[in-house]
């Protein structure tokens, strides 16, 4: 059985996300959560690497994340360093 959370250890969100108070998120607003997603403690998102966007994607997102994910501890997402055109 896992360990139960602290209470007040993670922000849950109106779609449903829960984000640990432990992780770092950088550039947030460069950022899309599908719903339900969890974020863990020591978790990296960093969506203020974002360049330019190429044609035909989604204005300024860096990072879209579906429905039903799940980040584990000390992991790492950033946007790719290349973007291609098609």
């Amino acid at each position: 059985m896992p360990p139960k959370q602290a209470k007040g250890e993670y922000i849950e969100t109106d779609t449903g996300n829960k984000v640990s108070r432990k992780s770092n998120i950088l550039g947030s607003q460069n950022i899309i959560l599908g719903g339900k997603t969890i974020i863990q403690a020591d978790c990296t998102i960093r969506a203020d690497l974002r360049r330019g966007g190429a044609p035909g994607q989604h204005g300024n997102v860096a990072l879209a994340v579906g429905r039903y994910c799940f980040f584990a501890k000390s992991s790492v997402l950033k946007p790719p360093g290349k973007m291609h055109r098609r």
